[in-house]
């Protein structure tokens, strides 16, 4: 039966692309906006969802150029 996911980022497009790939395979997914830096978006998105995880990944990064030896 798999699992239910659910797929949070800023940018709801590429979110509702990967969605459609999972539910075109007979799974279950939805699509949050999440930005991780901005506290009240985190409440927002957290708040849409029952509070329940099986399995949670969390991928959210920042970049920043450096020379490679700093």
């Amino acid at each position: 039966h798999g699992v239910a996911v659910t797929l949070a980022a800023r940018r709801l497009d590429t979110l509702e692309e990967a969605c459609a790939g999972i539910r075109a395979e007979g799974g279950q997914a939805r699509a949050l906006r999440l930005d991780v830096a901005d506290t009240a978006s985190v409440a927002q998105a957290f708040g849409e969802t029952d509070g329940a995880f099986d399995i949670l990944i969390n991928n959210a990064g920042i970049s920043g150029a450096a020379p490679a030896l700093d």
